[in-house]
């Protein structure tokens, strides 16, 4: 084994050395501490993982923004069906043209989210 020679100083706040002091206490000291996390960083597997994380991350809050924005326009929807249906309005006609293609436009992004979050999941089982 090489002996080590080559040191580095880096700079940290108090907390930022704190915290490192508090992480490193099971490695016997910072400097082991700091080569094992460099190494396992640098692990091809673990770029891997961290690449696919932040794309999935990405992937949901995408997700999730379509899905709030469907369920708004399906709430006004069903709030609007709702009030003309109290009011006595609510014609087979506005029904069939606003209501329906409403719900089924919403359906039809559900089924496409679905489909999406299933193709990531076989994807992500793939590259397990």
């Amino acid at each position: 084994m090489d002996k080590r020679t080559k040191s580095l100083r880096i700079c940290l706040t108090p907390a930022e050395a704190e915290e490192l002091k508090k992480h490193a206490c099971g490695y016997g000291s910072i400097s082991h501490y700091v080569r094992m996390a460099v190494r396992e960083y640098y692990s091809h597997d673990l770029k891997g993982v961290m690449e696919q994380m932040k794309t999935i991350s990405e992937f949901y809050k995408e997700t999730i923004n379509i899905l709030s924005h469907d369920a708004g326009n399906l709430n006004q929807t069903a709030k609007r069906a709702n009030e003309l249906a109290i009011a006595g309005n609510l014609s087979q006609a506005y029904f069939s043209q606003v209501i329906l293609p409403a719900i089924k436009t919403n359906l039809e992004t559900i089924t496409s989210v679905k489909d999406n979050l299933l193709s990531v999941s076989k994807r992500l089982m793939k590259h397990k």
